[in-house]
């Protein structure tokens, strides 16, 4: 069993895993105008709707082995349609 992670090393993750998909998808790092959380979609980077935001935290937060519940609770985004 992994030791528990300090919530300064899971936002690290979390922080390294959107720099580096922003790093492989636009070419470049993001600028200070550049939005943290992105629509890998388009061409150009744009903020997540809500919805897509929800989305891309559970699956970062399931790739770096965190309860995603926990992470979108602490943010205060719906874990499900409608509910917080």
């Amino acid at each position: 069993m992994e030791p528990k992670k300090k919530k300064g090393e899971i936002i690290e993750e979390i922080m390294n895993r959107q720099l580096d998909s922003f790093a492989k998808k636009y070419g470049r790092d993001p600028g200070p105008e550049d939005p943290i959380f992105f629509d890998l979609e388009d061409q150009i980077p744009i903020t997540y709707s809500q919805e897509n935001l929800r989305e891309r935290l559970i699956e970062v937060a399931m790739k770096s082995g965190i309860d995603p519940a926990r992470v979108l609770l602490k943010l205060k985004i719906p874990t499900t349609e409608g509910k917080a």
